[in-house]
């Protein structure tokens, strides 16, 4: 706890304080974090969205992967590992976006 000087009369008050004990003075209040949130439609809409991405780097990891399995084409090797690797996020961001529609609804 620290004490601050009061804009209006310069008495000093506790940080604490929500007014000025000498003058009255109203000190504005500290604002809290905002907390985003998303209703359920949101939510669902995300989740959507996250399974179309779980898709489509399956897809391109799969036509990567078969189009020529023999040939070691670094492109095509990158190519696949960034789709695994955007698999993995979009599945684990589809599981969250889950969890949350499950925790919001009981």
């Amino acid at each position: 706890m620290a004490l601050i000087s009061c804009p209006e009369c310069s008495e000093q008050v506790s940080d604490t304080s929500e007014n000025c004990i000498k003058c009255g003075f109203v000190f504005p209040r500290k604002s809290n974090p905002v907390e985003i949130t998303l209703n359920n439609s949101e939510l669902k809409s995300q989740y959507t969205k996250g399974i179309i991405a779980m898709v489509a780097s399956a897809l391109v990891a799969i036509l990567v992967l078969g189009s020529n399995p023999r040939d070691e084409n670094v492109l095509a090797l990158g190519l696949f590992f960034i789709s695994v690797i955007g698999f993995v996020v979009s599945t684990a961001y589809s599981i969250w976006v889950k969890f949350k529609m499950w925790q919001r609804n009981g």
